[in-house]
């Protein structure tokens, strides 16, 4: 299995770590809002603590968004610029996605949401095999109502934000913190498969899907 290094910098905080076999190797180390000023140390320090050179990476995993504009903006072109020059594989991997990877259901259906701006929240809707089937910006009630009304069994995984009076009235609900951790198993997946992004047409999703291709390492 690859040798990795994750990158998450959707929320208020980054973090990063590193990742071999599929296991945890470093890390993660979180940082604060000022991302030009963390990133970078924190990898260096990383490779030194786990005994690995930059050229021994296999490949990196960054989350594309949606997030914080200038922090994904530097996390992507920090990654970006890496993966090009060391020529491995740059995997990019959504936030809805890793939330609704979290739930880790085997049946049903999974509603991921995360605050976007005043009292709008992004939801998505996923089945249970990570295929998106809706998104909308709605208030957070109607997120428990569409968690309410959709048949069969459903998991809604929110950030930490002001939920905690409406989650005391559905139980079937975990909270979600960005963490470069939660890459490891879908970074993995989608090497494995080759499923990487094409560091031409890097963008966050901010302003649009990235374009994914199937090129090889």
């Amino acid at each position: 299995m690859p040798r990795f290094l994750h990158i998450d910098y959707a929320g208020r905080e980054g973090s990063v770590c590193l990742s071999s076999d599929g296991e945890l190797v470093r890390g993660p180390i979180q940082g604060d809002t000022d991302v030009s000023a963390f990133l970078a140390p924190a990898i260096e320090s990383l490779l030194k603590e786990a005994g690995w050179v930059v050229s021994s990476l296999d490949a990196i995993s960054v989350n594309l968004g949606p997030g914080s504009y200038t922090s994904l903006r530097s996390s992507l072109a920090l990654a970006q610029g890496m993966a090009a020059a060391l020529e491995i594989p740059l995997i990019g991997i959504s936030r809805p996605i890793l939330m609704a990877d979290f739930a880790e259901i085997k049946e049903g259906h999974i509603i991921v949401a995360f605050h976007a701006r005043a009292d709008r929240w992004a939801t998505f809707l996923f089945d249970q095999n990570l295929k998106q089937l809706s998104h909308l910006t709605i208030g957070l009630e109607d997120v428990f109502q569409a968690a309410g009304d959709i048949p069969g069994i459903s998991m809604v995984i929110l950030e930490p934000g002001p939920s905690s009076e409406l989650t005391k009235e559905f139980n079937n609900f975990k909270f979600y913190k960005n963490s470069s951790i939660n890459h490891i198993k879908l970074a993995n997946k989608y090497y494995l498969d080759k499923i990487f992004c094409d560091l031409t047409k890097l963008k966050p999703i901010y302003f649009s899907d990235p374009h994914i291709t199937t090129a090889k390492k």
